[in-house]
């Protein structure tokens, strides 16, 4: 048996055994909490559920990610730009130094990567958000406000 506290159908708290009272004053603390007490079975049949959720909603945020980065850099321009720098790479480590073309086509590809790197720091932290959240149901992934512009 396992005491519990739920905000809007999520498990924020559990105890093992009956605390009902003292889950009582810890879900008082949030609006909408309810402390109850449940089986060990209902416990996990609660805990996967949500966790089924949460993996897709995270998942959600991946999809998100992955149609931002390929606005941004397609998979061809991905495979472009890592050849083209391997290339470069290649030239100065033989002794060759860059053109002042090689040169933009280098600082070109590293603002690409650095949109690409923002997107993706942005869906680590959509990430924990969803994770945080009192209502992750609700979240709004493509709307939130940590995506760059």
């Amino acid at each position: 048996m396992k005491t519990i506290c739920t905000l809007n159908g999520r498990i924020v708290m559990w105890q093992d055994g009956m605390a009902l009272v003292t889950m009582q004053g810890n879900a008082n603390q949030y609006l909408g909490a309810v402390a109850s007490v449940v089986s060990d079975t209902q416990y996990a049949a609660l805990l996967a559920a949500q966790t089924d959720w949460l993996k897709t909603k995270i998942a959600e945020v991946k999809v998100e990610a992955q149609q931002r980065i390929f606005i941004v850099l397609p998979q061809w321009k991905q495979a472009n730009l890592t050849a083209r720098l391997g290339e470069f790479h290649e030239q100065r480590l033989s002794g060759g130094t860059l053109t002042v073309g090689e040169q933009s086509e280098v600082t070109a590809g590293f603002v690409l990567w650095s949109k690409v790197k923002a997107i993706r720091a942005a869906s680590d932290l959509i990430e924990a958000d969803i994770q945080a959240s009192t209502d992750p149901e609700k979240f709004d992934v493509a709307g939130s406000p940590r995506w760059p512009a």
